[in-house]
């Protein structure tokens, strides 16, 4: 999984990495949205993309938390979280990259990754999983403003009607 070529990243590294991305997008829609918008068109699936990337997001953000929490509590030790970090931070990455066309956050996951990888002790653990909350916490809000729930809601009470 990942980049095999991607230089290593320390914590902080990855933290600036987050920072810089999460300020990115902080007001405006990220290119990753417009791009797996314009895939969606392209590939004559906007709906079930839509639906997928907002709850892949929104589950990827409750599970980081959860273990976020359970760091904090002090479960686990630090190769366990840096392992188990390292992993998922890499499989989101693919995720993103192959079925949203997410480069951008994708990469930032990798990144993370290796931040991760090189995480000694739980403090650093805890500092990058907090910026990777913040970032994912950002994307999730972008890709749920790009659903016209609005319409949706709209359609979907027609065919309840209809169906009646």
């Amino acid at each position: 999984m990942g980049v095999p070529d991607m230089k290593e990243y320390s914590v902080q590294e990855a933290e600036a990495v987050l920072d810089r991305a999460t300020k990115d997008i902080w007001l405006e829609q990220p290119e990753d949205i417009r791009r797996m918008l314009r895939r969606n068109v392209e590939i004559e699936k906007n709906f079930s993309v839509w639906v997928s990337c907002n709850g892949r997001i929104d589950n990827f953000n409750a599970i980081l938390y959860s273990w976020y929490t359970q760091m904090e509590r002090g479960d686990g030790d630090v190769r366990f979280w840096q392992s188990l970090l390292s992993f998922e931070m890499d499989r989101y990455s693919q995720l993103m990259r192959n079925q949203y066309d997410m480069v951008d956050a994708a990469h930032i996951l990798e990144v993370c990754a290796r931040g991760y990888a090189g995480a000694e002790t739980m403090d650093q653990l805890l500092a990058l999983t907090r910026s990777v909350l913040f970032y994912v916490a950002q994307l999730a809000y972008w890709v749920d403003m790009s659903i016209p729930w609005d319409k949706i809601s709209t359609a979907f009470s027609q065919i309840m009607r209809e169906q009646g």
